[in-house]
């Protein structure tokens, strides 16, 4: 007889977006964006954050216009917090899914970019460094006016790693250029947006053709009686 499988408290089936029962886990989609709050000294603060519900970002491309580039020069760095309000364990791969995108509205050759995604554990102000990877490169040696766009996925393999109530997975997401020194007025983005909206800036380093939707899939460990 086939005895059914029971889930206990938070760890409902119904409550992740995919399930693969055979490796025991349920996949929960995070979308990262930008968001404002006021401090208690009523001071107003943006913040990255990675939320399961979709939202209407403050920002839909995060964008750094460099006035003189140099090759292999870091552009922007953005850091997404996803916190715990329960104790929750990842087991299986974080797919993550980063729009990144350039333009030079001047035109010019020789220009690329690329990115770099690091994934941490944040306890307190103790950070501990789980695994980071690098995209391929983007660009062109002729000379364009186009933007250049990857939505690139990267995979982190994470063993039952237990997060606490109040502990938070940071995903750092750096842009670079590489080529290209001494050009100026280049466009570089990153997009945030969870409501997959087009950009409304002039020169786009994320086309209307591309998704500015930032996604990460996360495995969690199904607690069973």
């Amino acid at each position: 007889m086939v005895q059914p499988i029971k889930f206990s408290g938070r760890e409902s089936i119904t409550s992740y977006d995919f399930n693969d029962l055979a490796a025991g886990t349920g996949i929960q989609l995070f979308y990262g964006g930008i968001h404002a709050y006021r401090t208690v000294g009523n001071l107003i603060i943006s913040a990255a954050v990675l939320s399961d519900n979709t939202f209407y970002s403050d920002e839909i491309v995060r964008t750094k216009i460099i006035a003189t580039s140099l090759s292999n020069e870091l552009i922007q760095s953005l850091d997404l917090n996803l916190k715990f309000n329960t104790t929750r364990i990842v087991n299986g791969n974080i797919l993550v899914n980063v729009p990144l995108g350039f333009i030079h509205p001047a035109g010019g050759g020789n220009n690329f970019t690329f990115g770099t995604f690091s994934l941490n554990k944040v306890v307190g102000s103790t950070t501990t460094f789980i695994q980071s990877g690098m995209t391929s490169l983007i660009g062109s040696t002729s000379t364009t006016t186009s933007a250049y766009v990857n939505n690139f996925c990267m995979s982190f393999t994470v063993s039952a790693m237990t997060f606490s109530k109040d502990d938070t997975l940071r995903l750092t997401v750096d842009q670079y250029s590489q080529g290209g020194a001494g050009a100026s007025g280049i466009v570089y983005g990153i997009g945030v947006d969870p409501m997959n909206r087009n950009d409304t800036a002039t020169n786009k380093p994320i086309p209307d053709t591309s998704d500015s939707s930032l996604i990460v899939q996360v495995p969690f460990k199904l607690e069973v009686d």
